[in-house]
């Protein structure tokens, strides 16, 4: 499987559906329309959350992480260029106002005096993963990102949240993604330190 440049594990969970529908359409359905789809999504489902449509909310997240996974199914968008600048800007964003729509949901509905600490370490460990596996993917190439980065993916951590938000379980899926977002980049700092030092 191919890596992106911001996205270190890229569409696991999501590679055959989104394979069907990117090979279902028109060629001149470019990924950067599928990348603003899939943040259109991400601002819905804020919308949404701060309504209190809970049950919308969560599934505008998983239609958020299908067009991710989509636009990323294709490989004009992997190459590079606009495109993938596009994505990755898009990605990030959309990261943001779903984790911000679950902190104010979780807020709203009595969630614990931490939320506020929880969902900014989620929302800093989702950015500071991105930055990571892009800086090794360019300093030390697709392979190594996949070995240390793996199964941290954006459509592993969308399904995530959409879980938790149509279950109710927000502020535990938000303690989720503040771990699988965090954990994984001090692991690959100490790997990483010890792979420079032996080699």
């Amino acid at each position: 499987m191919t890596t992106s440049y911001h996205d270190p594990a890229p569409d696991r969970l999501l590679a055959r559906p989104a394979a069907w529908i990117a090979g279902a359409l028109p060629a001149r359905v470019a990924p950067v329309v599928l990348s603003l789809l899939g943040l259109t999504a991400a601002l819905a489902a804020l919308a949404a959350l701060l309504a209190d449509a809970r049950t919308a909310g969560g599934a505008l997240i998983v239609v958020a992480a299908l067009c991710d996974a989509v636009a990323d199914a294709s490989s004009r968008t992997r190459h590079g260029g606009f495109a993938a600048i596009v994505d990755g800007l898009a990605d990030r964003y959309g990261d943001l106002c779903i984790i911000g729509a679950m902190a104010a949901w979780s807020h709203a509905h009595d969630g614990p005096a931490g939320t506020p600490a929880i969902a900014l370490a989620a929302l800093t460990g989702t950015m500071v993963l991105g930055y990571m596996s892009a800086r090794v993917h360019a300093s030390a190439g697709g392979a190594t990102a996949r070995t240390l980065f793996g199964g941290t993916g954006r459509d592993a951590r969308l399904i995530l949240a959409a879980a938790g938000v149509l279950t109710g379980q927000v502020y535990p899926s938000l303690i989720a993604l503040a771990l699988v977002t965090n954990i994984p980049v001090c692991v690959a700092l100490v790997r990483l330190r010890a792979r420079l030092a032996a080699g």
